[in-house]
């Protein structure tokens, strides 16, 4: 791979040969969202007894990431794409390391739910940048292909990030995860700095214009078509959400499973999304997305009772 400078953008839109490694990068930027909810589960009911709270508490520290992970991907957006890719996802991974070792040395409860706001401030860039930057780098099928093993990546990713935090929690501490998820972030800076390539081209860059913005997420929200997608989505990621956030006191506890299964148990929900999203795969070539998407609303209604 060449190297280019920041004010010299590659070639946009390229075809997609293998797995180059600034996809490999992107790729594993993308995880971040997964290892900061996934990896810390097994350890809630630790976390309950060492900072002498509840269980409750404890779940806030997630309702609080998932508040910091909605309001920067309203902001990084915008400003990818008038300052580059590169600097927003530099200044994010910079935001996430920290707040994780605040997380790391959290003396409350209430540290710690603050710490978690701040890594996912900073982590949801790991999450947006990278779709865009694909978007710029590679023509229409080198895209689709490059989305594939993001997903793959998001699917495979709670397989894994349960059973390493429960290894971690078992040789070690609670607080040991969030110093695994501090050095991931180190991982990831060097990474940036060293291996990725701005892909803007800063002559076209779009200003940064709050009233700009505010109209086109205006429009967003007034759009009939987008609203009943997003809504579709939401209360089904909001169920799923749900049942992570309340899943370790319930396996642990309730149920008694040992902290090294939970990571197993919970992994099963991964491959029903993998499994899910490739017959999903196999249904649009024969069935319009409309008619899957009405059909497949029952599922998670039946599967709740």
């Amino acid at each position: 791979m060449t190297k280019h400078s920041l004010h010299q953008p590659i070639a946009l839109h390229q075809p997609l040969h293998g797995f180059p490694g600034w996809l490999i990068l992107l790729g594993a930027l993308t995880a971040v969202g997964s290892l900061s909810i996934d990896m810390y589960l097994p350890s809630f009911p630790d976390i309950a007894d060492s900072l002498h709270t509840d269980s409750g508490a404890v779940q806030r520290t997630l309702s609080m990431f998932f508040i910091g992970f909605a309001l920067g991907q309203l902001a990084y957006g915008p400003l990818s794409d008038r300052f580059g890719r590169k600097p927003p996802l530099f200044a994010g991974m910079m935001l996430y390391t920290a707040a994780s070792c605040v997380c790391l040395w959290a003396p409350n409860i209430s540290a710690l739910q603050w710490g978690r706001l701040l890594q996912a401030l900073g982590g949801c860039a790991g999450m947006i940048i990278p779709r865009a930057a694909i978007r710029d780098r590679c023509d229409a099928v080198g895209a689709a292909r490059a989305l594939s093993l993001i997903m793959l990546v998001v699917g495979a990713a709670p397989i894994f990030a349960p059973q390493l935090g429960s290894w971690v929690l078992i040789w070690f501490s609670w607080r040991a995860i969030f110093g695994v998820l501090a050095l991931f972030g180190v991982a990831c800076l060097f990474a940036i700095y060293l291996g990725m390539e701005e892909t803007i081209d800063y002559a076209a860059a779009a200003p940064l214009n709050f009233v700009s913005i505010l109209r086109n997420y205006r429009e967003l929200i007034f759009d009939r078509h987008f609203l009943t997608y997003s809504l579709c989505v939401s209360f089904v990621t909001a169920g799923m959400f749900a049942y992570i956030a309340g899943s370790p006191f319930v396996l642990m506890q309730i149920y008694a499973i040992p902290a090294h299964w939970y990571g197993w148990v919970f992994g099963a929900n991964a491959f029903g999304l993998i499994a899910g999203s490739q017959f999903n795969a196999r249904l649009l070539s024969h069935y319009s997305p409309q008619k899957i998407l009405g059909c497949a609303g029952s599922i998670p209604f039946i599967a709740g009772f």
